[in-house]
């Protein structure tokens, strides 16, 4: 009803208006649990956020109401200064989540950095983490892992946006993602957030399903391409400036009807 569909944005503009006078920034999730009897789930009062920003010309951030933090970055190589006064670090085998762009103040990355990998999913975060991969001795300083857990949010999309944009051209950036056409649509992401020229530095190292049968990976290993699988790889093959890599990885994929995650490479005999 009006009267309810009233009380709720009502709600928000309080929680807003409570945030901004106290400096404090609150979660969207927050906004929610505030009442989550009036709002009913929390895809509700999401848009009436929206919706306000949108009637007040502002951003979300300007109404001090955040995003709740998902991505996330380890390693010794970055730390990040808040407005608030606090520091937030990682080390080789503890991750941090990458706060809301507007509270940082400064962006330090320590000038020993070797090398920048994103990785689409969480667990395969961890993994490396477990292996303190980011100090490994390879790679002759300190590297930074960054993980969206899967589609990257604002914070994590800025993030590395300023990294493509700010590091030495000789520091490697590069993107591992399940091969399917989401962890495509995934490397996009990351790729468009950095703009033409920066976005030109970042490298896809994987999975590749073109080179599955080198490795040594058995087809009936793998997971078939279900029915969404295959309709979002046809839309992305009718993008007339999809990168001929794409094209041909896409392609494979419904040939083969097959899909890989990241996690079907440590099943490669070495």
């Amino acid at each position: 009803t009006y009267v309810r569909i009233s009380a709720r944005l009502l709600a928000v503009v309080r929680v807003a208006q409570e945030a901004i006078l106290t400096k404090t920034p609150v979660t969207k999730r927050d906004v929610f649990y505030r009442n989550p009897a009036l709002f009913e789930s929390q895809s509700t009062s999401d848009r009436l956020i929206d919706q306000l920003a949108a009637r007040l010309k502002a951003t979300r951030g300007a109404l001090n109401i955040r995003a709740s933090p998902r991505g996330m970055f380890a390693g010794l190589a970055l730390t990040l200064y808040l407005k608030t006064g606090d520091i937030v670090t990682a080390t080789a085998t503890r991750g941090q989540f990458t706060p809301a762009w507007e509270d940082i103040e400064k962006v330090d990355v320590h000038e020993n950095i070797s090398f920048v990998l994103v990785v689409e999913k969480e667990a395969v975060f961890q993994t490396l983490l477990a292996k303190s991969f980011a100090e490994h001795q390879f790679s002759n300083g300190r590297g930074l892992l960054i993980t969206g857990k899967g589609y990257p949010d604002l914070a994590t999309r800025n993030l590395f946006k300023k990294l493509a944009s700010d590091l030495p051209p000789w520091i490697p950036i590069t993107v591992l993602v399940d091969a399917d056409p989401y962890g495509l649509e995934i490397l996009s992401q990351y790729i468009k957030c950095c703009g033409s020229v920066a976005g030109e530095r970042v490298t896809w190292i994987g999975v590749f399903g073109t080179e599955w049968s080198h490795l040594g990976i058995d087809l009936n290993d793998l997971l078939l391409l279900k029915p969404q699988d295959n309709r979002k790889a046809m839309k992305m093959l009718r993008n007339l400036d999809l990168p001929n890599q794409w094209r041909l990885e896409l392609q494979h994929m419904l040939f083969t009807q097959r899909k890989a995650e990241i996690e079907c490479l440590a099943s490669i005999p070495v």
